[in-house]
Formats: structure tokens, C-alpha cells, sequence
């Protein structure tokens, strides 16, 4: 009958405990775990487990295998002194539970503590142990576990792991490649699903698919960026493109730059432009 540890309870928890508030709480202890620098990544990385619909949320097999890919297992070893003095030195009321329910609490305690207490301790003392490695999640784990067939898609994409400004002149030079391709879904690729970037270019992607829009010999010359500000899982980089000539339907154009600045989400996918913001 507990009601979970603050701030780390699911939004439903309050009506039962179950497999998917306990997804939930796993991405919350993840997330606390994060040092600041690799916040980003992990709250990219841990976005599916704390979604406020319990149904939406990947199993608990999905996400256990999804973490467990991250990184290779590492043993710990545990504290010298006994499991009892340890997790007296170390306790700390935080379960919020309800008054009348102590009775069962207290007649219960040592049948549910004596099998689970090391496991406790261990988890209390080297729970940063969790946090995967950034080097191990370099790569979108999307290939079936060899186990059971499931796909571990939690991880974030590569790109995440780039700097903002380095991630921008890819998303540049993407996006050139995608208009002179005439390839509408390449060039949605490279905006936030649902932004107002990706809503902009959808007639372009829709003109470039059906032949009505065509880029003859566009090249990009160079690419620079820099990063205006950052906040968590965002950042604003103005980035600066020159292009060769080129031809469409308007006929020639000579080369030429043009600067942008671009507001970047950290996504799934990894970084994305979710709008291109009005010059100041």
C-alpha cells in the first residue's frame, strides 16, 4: 500500500503499483544519476520511460534490455562492513506511505528485507554504475535482441553525442544534399517531426517528390556554425552556408551565403532543427 518515493512515482501511482510505473521510476533514478554534462543525452535516452501514458511506455523486458546494451556488464564489490550496519547507516525515510498500513509494514519487515537487503545496498551505493557509458551509445541500437526478437530502441541516435554547432553544419549539409537530390523524406529528416521547421518544409518535400521542384548542380561550398546559447536537450546555433552556383525553375543563380539561425532539439533521432528563428 505505499505510495512511492517523491518524485520518482509514476503520475498513476496512486492507484496501484505496476510493471509500467516501475519503467517510470527507472528513468527518474536514471536521470538523477546524470551528471550535468550528460543530462542531455540521458533525458533524450529516458524520454519513452517517463511518458505520461503508462500504455505508451516500453515494456519493462524493452527497457531492461534496452539498458543493458548500453553498455558491457561491470562487476561491483559490495561494502566490507555487514548488510545490516550498511543499510543502517545509510537509510533514509523517503517511501510515503500511508499511517493505518504500518501495522503490516512493520510485521512484514523482516521477511521482505532479509532476501533483498544486499541487493538494496548495493543498488544505494554504486547506482552509478546504471548510467551507460556515452562511448557505449554511439550507436541506435535497433537490431533484435538475440533472445526474445525485441528491438532495444530506446538509445539515442549518434548524433547526440555531437556538440550542438558540430550537429547544425551536419543538419546543413544534409538538408543541401536532400534539395539537390530532389528527396522530399531526406529533407524532413533533418527537422523535429511536428516543428514548425518540419511544417515549413513540407510543400518543398511534397515538390521535390513530384518533380516540380528541381536543384541542378547545387553544392554546398562551405558550412560554419556557432552556438548562441544551450539550455537542456536544446540549443540556438546561427549557422552560415555557402553555395555554389546553381539552377531551378527560376532560372540561374550565382553563389552566394546565407546565414540562419536555427533552434536545435535533442531528440531520439538525435539533434533536430525545430525552427529556423527570424533574423533580430
Amino acid at each position: 500500500e505505499e505510495r512511492g518515493t517523491p518524485g520518482y512515482e509514476a503520475p498513476e501511482r496512486a492507484q496501484g503499483a505496476t510493471p509500467a510505473g516501475d519503467v517510470y521510476s527507472l528513468g527518474a533514478l536514471l536521470r538523477a544519476l546524470a551528471d550535468p554534462q550528460a543530462a542531455p543525452i540521458i533525458e533524450a535516452w529516458t524520454a519513452p520511460l517517463l511518458a505520461t501514458d503508462p500504455h505508451v511506455r516500453p515494456s519493462a523486458i524493452h527497457a531492461a534490455a534496452a539498458l543493458a546494451r548500453c553498455a558491457p556488464a561491470t562487476a561491483v564489490r559490495g561494502p566490507d562492513a555487514p548488510v545490516a550496519a550498511a543499510m543502517r547507516a545509510c537509510a533514509v525515510e523517503r517511501t510515503v506511505r500511508r499511517p493505518a498500513d504500518r501495522w503490516w509494514h512493520a510485521q512484514k519487515a523482516s521477511v521482505r528485507l532479509a532476501p533483498l537487503a544486499g541487493l538494496v545496498v548495493l543498488a544505494v551505493l554504486t547506482g552509478a554504475a546504471l548510467v551507460p557509458p556515452l562511448r557505449a551509445m554511439q550507436a541506435p541500437l535497433e537490431r533484435p535482441l538475440q533472445n526474445n526478437g525485441t528491438h532495444a530502441t530506446i538509445p539515442v541516435s549518434a548524433s547526440a553525442l555531437l556538440q550542438p554547432d558540430v550537429a547544425a553544419k551536419a543538419l546543413a549539409k544534409r538538408r543541401v544534399q536532400a534539395l539537390a537530390d530532389g528527396d522530399g523524406a531526406a529533407l524532413l529528416s533533418v527537422s523535429a517531426p511536428g516543428g514548425e521547421a518540419a511544417l515549413a518544409d513540407a510543400d518543398i518535400a511534397v515538390a521535390l517528390d513530384d518533380g516540380s521542384l528541381v536543384f541542378e548542380e547545387l553544392s554546398l561550398e562551405t558550412v560554419g556554425a556557432h552556438i548562441v546559447t544551450t539550455k537542456p536537450g536544446g540549443a540556438i546555433v546561427e549557422v552560415t552556408t555557402a553555395l555554389g552556383p546553381y539552377r531551378d525553375a527560376q532560372g540561374n543563380h550565382v553563389a552566394g551565403t546565407a546565414t540562419a539561425t536555427l533552434e536545435l532539439v535533442l531528440t531520439q533521432r538525435g539533434w533536430l532543427v525545430a525552427r529556423i528563428l527570424p533574423p533580430p
